[in-house]
């Protein structure tokens, strides 16, 4: 993505793990240009609002204008709230905006994201954490290359 942005999040490094702390990031006024390339993220995303149009035409060509529109998005509104509670952040993320691609664009009026365990998500992202099956494959490879 592109844009302008500010905002507060307190970051740590601890143990070897980024921690996060409540704040918050919002684009200013104007637009910003942002796009969902990954599609296990992306069918994760539209999971429910694919599962909730089912069967109707209207609804599922909705649907797909939807994803097509993220997957290329001009947003003139973006906010980002972070809240810690107890050992976990959660962020809750607003855009609004419309596709750059389609006849007409996707207009999305207003899009809320909530993700859960934030920590969780961006240690794993930069390999700080690692999933069972991660620590098993490079436990794996040490051991070929060890031999």
């Amino acid at each position: 993505g592109s844009g302008l942005v500010y905002g507060r999040i307190p970051v740590s490094y601890e143990a070897g793990k980024i921690r996060l702390d409540t704040g918050y990031v919002y684009a200013v006024p104007g637009t910003g240009h942002l796009g969902i390339r990954d599609d296990a993220w992306m069918k994760a995303l539209m999971f429910y609002v694919n599962e909730a149009m089912a069967g109707h035409p209207y609804l599922s060509l909705v649907s797909e204008r939807m994803e097509q529109a993220l997957r290329d998005f001009q947003y003139s509104y973006l906010a980002i709230d972070l809240k810690k509670t107890g050992s976990e952040t959660a962020a809750r993320v607003e855009l609004r905006g419309r596709g750059v691609q389609g006849d007409p664009p996707q207009e999305i009026g207003s899009l809320v994201l909530n993700v859960n365990d934030l920590e969780e998500l961006i240690n794993r992202v930069l390999g700080f954490k690692m999933t069972s099956g991660e620590s098993i494959d490079r436990a794996l490879e040490d051991l070929l290359d060890f031999q």
